[in-house]
């Protein structure tokens, strides 16, 4: 936080000095800033998409990390010796899971885990049921039953449709990401007030205002009242 406040107050002076010039070039200069802010002193992380089994170790994460990186590169080369090395390591990673995944199998079914942990040891059992039960019998509107698949599956297509209504969105226009994705993280507003107290003047009195808030969509709100009589001053952008 203190990186944050050093660098917005380093910025402001220079940002002061650049009134002489458009609504549209200053409100890009703060843009800029808070972006640049961001990117050095908001802390990132990349989440793990791929699954992970419980029983793998860190030598065996190295290995399906290099299985996976020779399996993407024999795709693209399209080279025997690639497609090689992907299967060898493929194997090398099937071989190699098999002792911690009989450890951890063992330790789930043995007696005294079983009794202490029942939870744990029917996921497992049921993790490894390969039928499936299945969507139970469904009535449709004329209240008779239907067990085949098909139908069901019409069944719950016609429920889901229900629920929504029909909108023209071909008038809707696409407002694009936000500028300021981490913006959240500058829970302090004295950081950016001064920033924004400049661009509201210059909007005052220019008579102006930046480009991106044009894009704003504005609509109003109807919250009680006769909904004939909409009242335009509740609005939600």
């Amino acid at each position: 936080m203190e990186g944050i406040k050093k660098s917005l107050a380093d910025n402001l002076t220079e940002f002061q000095n650049a009134r002489s010039s458009d609504i549209n070039t200053m409100w890009n200069d703060f843009k800029n800033i808070v972006k640049n802010v961001m990117t050095t002193y908001v802390p990132t992380k990349q989440t793990k998409e791929r699954y992970s089994h419980p029983w793998m170790n860190t030598q065996l994460r190295k290995i399906s990390n290099s299985k996976q990186r020779a399996c993407t590169k024999a795709k693209r080369t399209k080279h025997t010796k690639d497609w090689k090395r992907y299967k060898f390591l493929k194997a090398k990673l099937k071989k190699e899971s098999r002792v911690p995944h009989g450890k951890y199998t063992e330790d789930i079914i043995s007696t005294d885990k079983h009794k202490e942990k029942p939870k744990r040891f029917w996921s497992y059992i049921k993790s490894r049921k390969r039928e499936s039960t299945g969507i139970v019998t469904l009535k449709d509107k004329e209240c008779l039953l239907h067990s085949d698949t098909p139908t069901k599956a019409s069944i719950l297509n016609h429920q889901f449709q229900s629920v929504y209504t029909k909108e023209d969105t071909h008038n809707i226009p696409h407002m694009g990401p936000s500028p300021f994705p981490t913006m959240d993280n500058i829970k302090e507003a004295e950081l950016i007030s001064p920033y924004l107290t400049i661009l509201y003047q210059k909007a005052l009195d220019t008579g102006t205002i930046p480009n991106d808030c044009r894009a704003a969509n504005i609509v109003p709100v109807f919250k009680k009242g006769e909904n004939t009589k909409l009242q335009t001053t509740d609005q939600s952008h």
